[in-house]
């Protein structure tokens, strides 16, 4: 859409002072990241005044060799202290359903990495949860829908959401009690973003792992590892 934008109605940009990228790290080293790179230059040439460009992310490891990818010069302000995460690995979804139980957790977002698995996982969970609500939530289904989704979480006391990465980032549902990964995430940034929605009221984020198998189990594990000591790179 800038691209189109700067191409017909290039002044409509010139007195633009500041340009933010929000959640800078899922388009970084992509061509989406390389077309930002070029946009970034063309706004600023066509701009009267100087331009300021914010990059907004909390899952790189090094912010300043980020930077150089998309401004001649930084400053990196860190905000917040970062949360410990409590992972609990799993066999089954009835293991979940048992910890959430024992700890007198009410809400969960379960994190999958494609559309079946979403709607395969909602499907068994809605037997297992009930008789309390389950939704699914991925690209595939109609705004309506995935806004029906969300109110479900932020209303209902007790609910399950099962989604891709569209509940990564942005959205509110409500305070999460527990997230839980269906599958193994594709990447330590991945898995820190899908956990972070968690425990937003807590220092201390709960997330579960459903592991099929002890090939599984050990990635997950080094994951959690990798991620508890900043190893973003891994």
């Amino acid at each position: 859409s800038l691209d189109s934008l700067i191409c017909r109605k290039p002044e409509l940009l010139s007195t633009v002072r500041t340009v933010i990228v929000d959640e800078v790290h899922s388009i970084d080293r992509t061509y989406r990241g390389d077309q930002m790179r070029v946009l970034l230059e063309r706004v600023r040439r066509g701009a009267v005044a100087p331009l300021t460009v914010h990059l907004l992310s909390a899952t790189i490891s090094d912010p300043y060799i980020l930077a150089e990818r998309y401004v001649d010069k930084c400053q990196v302000i860190m905000v917040g202290e970062q949360r410990s995460v409590m992972p609990h690995l799993l066999g089954s979804n009835e293991d979940v359903l048992e910890l959430a139980k024992q700890n007198k957790w009410r809400k969960l977002l379960y994190f999958c990495n494609s559309r079946r698995c979403v709607e395969e996982t909602a499907e068994a969970l809605r037997e297992l949860w009930k008789p309390y609500p389950v939704v699914a939530h991925h690209g595939s289904l109609d705004r309506g829908e995935r806004l029906e989704a969300e109110q479900v979480m932020k209303q209902n006391s007790v609910a399950v959401c099962v989604a891709t990465s569209t509940l990564e980032i942005g959205i509110d549902i409500g305070d999460i009690d527990l997230v839980v990964l269906a599958e193994p995430p594709w990447s330590l940034a991945a898995l820190l973003q899908r956990v972070g929605r968690g425990s937003r009221r807590s220092n201390v984020i709960q997330a579960a792992a459903v592991c099929r198998s002890m090939d599984e189990h050990e990635i997950l594990g080094l994951m959690f590892e990798a991620a508890a000591h900043g190893d973003l790179q891994s």
